[in-house]
This record gives C-alpha cells, sequence and structure tokens, in this order.
C-alpha cells in the first residue's frame, strides 16, 4: 500500500485554507458542493490515482478504502461545520463520509479519464432517519462489469 507521505509528497500542499460558503448551509448546498468539488480537484487526483492501481476493477476500490482506513480516522463533521475538502486536505487530517467518498471517486474517476478502468461511477446520498426524508450520509459506488 502507497504510503500517506508519498501521496501527500504528489498532492498540493495541504494550506488549511478555509472559505465559507453558506453560513447557513443546507442538504441541498452540501450535495451540490460535493459534485463540485469532486469536478474542481480532478487534477490532484489525476497525480495519485495510479498508486491505487490493483489487477481488478474491486481491487482498485479495495486499495482505495485500505488507504483511507489506515490513514484518515474516521471522524463525523458536526451538521453546522460541514466541509468539503481537497485531496491533499482528505488525507492530512480526519475526515467523514464527504471526504472518503470524494477521495474514493475522485481516484477512480481519474482511472477512468486515464483508461485504466472503465467502470460507472456515482455519489450515492442516503438517509436513515424515518423523521426526516433528508440525507445525512453520501458514499462512493461504483458498478464492476456494466456500462
Amino acid at each position: 500500500m502507497v504510503s500517506k507521505s508519498a501521496v501527500l509528497q504528489k498532492l498540493a500542499p495541504f494550506k488549511n485554507y478555509k472559505k465559507v460558503v453558506s453560513s447557513d448551509q443546507t442538504v441541498t448546498d452540501i450535495i451540490d458542493g460535493i459534485v463540485d468539488t469532486h469536478y474542481q480537484w480532478k487534477g490532484e487526483y489525476d497525480k495519485i490515482s495510479d498508486y491505487f492501481v490493483g489487477e481488478s476493477e474491486t481491487e482498485t476500490a479495495r486499495n482505495i478504502w485500505n488507504f483511507l482506513k489506515s490513514n484518515v480516522p474516521y471522524y463525523i463533521e458536526s451538521t453546522s461545520n460541514q466541509t468539503l475538502r481537497s485531496p491533499s486536505a482528505i488525507v492530512a487530517m480526519p475526515g467523514d463520509c464527504k471526504s472518503y467518498a470524494l477521495f474514493a471517486n475522485g481516484v477512480l474517476d481519474s482511472l477512468n479519464r486515464k483508461g485504466i478502468l472503465q467502470v460507472p461511477l456515482a455519489f450515492r446520498f442516503a438517509g436513515y432517519k424515518e423523521s426526516s426524508k433528508e440525507p445525512q450520509h453520501v458514499f462512493a459506488v461504483m458498478y464492476p462489469g456494466t456500462k
């Protein structure tokens, strides 16, 4: 498995810069932000995606998961302080489901663009509270063996 330091050396440095997009964010703002953030950092994921290539789509996804589990402690952000991060910020700090999903789909999308993989990807938003239909969780989904 690639080391955290090797990944951070390839990426633009994490500067701990924060930009408040909305002080009164909605779930829709967060969902839109995840999609925007995914596209914003495509070039950074291109710098590191080759580190995660496995012998199959599933092994590649497992490599990404194992890297995240070993190097990015899972931390649930409060509803009042939701962040969307660059790849270097994701690797440098504890992250939540947004960070994990952004990193996984960022790497997989890069490998698709490079022609190494050809796997459909999606962000899946889920809600688990019966009292609310709004999503509280996001994860990366890939559909190996499909078009």
